[in-house]
């Protein structure tokens, strides 16, 4: 597998246009987030209610269960008074965590309890979808046809991975890859391959983001030449994307990136906010390593 994304211009996955992706994360075009906002807004709300009524009826099972023990409590002393006093039963074990396949079981559940919020997640993965994938795509040179039968797969893909964890909250588990059969059918074999490599780069991007997003604080922002580079840095330093899986962020090599991203042509200041990114991996990495030689989990 190859250890970096390819050049700039190529019909390949870390095509030029996924740097458009992260330019509009920063909030430059905000106004293309209104809808999707609306809309979490709302699976938000009604996510919290959901979560309010399931703890009402636990606490309503809990008084329940409390009381039921006072009366047998009370039945027993009272049919044998003489004997030695009861110690107090203790209280019912805590219940467990829910497992992934439960929390996935509790979204369709809270589904049924709220059919509307499908249409709101589906508004928001269309929007994500469109702003992470849709410049790619283009610049790949997928036809529009193509890209009409593919955002609905990689959605609903996306949807299919959702799951309602114990507090209430959403949580998309999944990405937007459909299955490999369907994702062929569409883009053909060569195709399928551009979009799974370019689904692999995506966190190497969200780096690049960060660190467009300290040199823009600091009045020193980024061009998306810089971006994409930057990207570029990342995963050719992740052992994860050379091994032919997603770029790993804990796992990549930041002093290798550190010393190649100081070879780019950045600003002091645009330098500066790259190097306190990497710093802070740098930083997280060495934790993790530290635990792990004390016999501590990473």
């Amino acid at each position: 597998m190859p250890t970096s994304a390819p050049a700039p211009g190529s019909a390949a996955p870390f095509a030029r246009g996924a740097v458009v992706a992260a330019v509009l994360a920063l909030g430059l075009a905000f106004y293309a987030w209104s809808s999707a906002w609306r809309a979490r807004t709302a699976l938000t709300a009604a996510s919290r209610s959901y979560h309010a009524a399931q703890e009402a009826w636990r606490a309503a099972v809990r008084e329940e269960q409390a009381a039921a023990r006072e009366r047998v409590a009370a039945a027993g002393m009272t049919a044998s008074a003489a004997s030695p006093a009861r110690a107090t039963p203790p209280p019912p074990a805590a219940p467990p965590a829910r497992s992934p396949a439960e929390q996935k079981a509790a979204w369709q559940k809270f589904l049924a309890l709220h059919p509307e919020v499908r249409d709101l997640v589906v508004t928001v993965g269309r929007r994500q979808f469109e702003i992470t994938f849709g410049p790619f795509l283009k610049s790949a040179g997928f036809s529009p046809g193509q890209i009409d039968q593919l955002e609905p797969a990689a959605v609903d893909a996306w949807f299919a991975g959702f799951a309602l964890g114990p507090k209430g909250d959403v949580r998309a588990t999944g990405d937007f890859v459909p299955a490999p059969e369907q994702l062929r059918a569409i883009l053909g074999d060569a195709g399928a391959q551009q979009y799974q490599d370019f689904n692999r780069t995506l966190p190497a991007l969200g780096v690049a983001t960060q660190i467009a997003a300290k040199a823009g604080l600091a009045s020193a922002p980024l061009s998306t030449d810089q971006v994409y580079q930057l990207a570029q840095v990342v995963t050719a330093n992740s052992p994860a994307y050379a091994a032919g899986k997603t770029v790993a962020v804990p796992t990549v090599d930041w002093t290798a990136a550190q010393a190649q991203i100081s070879a780019l042509p950045l600003s002091p200041a645009q330098a500066l906010a790259a190097q306190r990114v990497i710093l802070g991996f740098q930083y997280q990495a060495a934790l993790r390593a530290a635990r792990t030689a004390a016999g501590g989990s990473p």
